[in-house]
């Protein structure tokens, strides 16, 4: 679940915000791979072309699996969150 001070953010806000924390938003791959959302939804990193619309992606986990969705950039959806990617180079 998304914590509440990453919640009812509209993609740049969250796209900012990970940028702040120094690490990646999920992108869809990464995200249907680990499956994650139980009761919140999430902001993915999305394409330029996509962006350049005013579009974003956001998934959630329901009716049996993950679904993933494009949606208003712009909007703030007040149980939608984002996901965080944090790559650690190896050694």
């Amino acid at each position: 679940e998304s914590p509440e001070g990453r919640r009812n953010l509209d993609y740049d806000q969250a796209k900012a915000m990970a940028n702040k924390m120094g690490v990646e938003m999920m992108d869809e791959t990464t995200y249907r791979k680990l499956y994650v959302d139980h009761r919140t939804w999430s902001w993915l990193l999305t394409d330029a072309a996509t962006r350049q619309s005013g579009g974003a992606l956001y998934g959630y986990r329901g009716d049996g699996g993950v679904r993933v969705f494009g949606g208003r950039a712009a909007y703030r959806y007040p149980d939608g969150g984002w996901r965080g990617v944090l790559r650690v180079p190896k050694s």
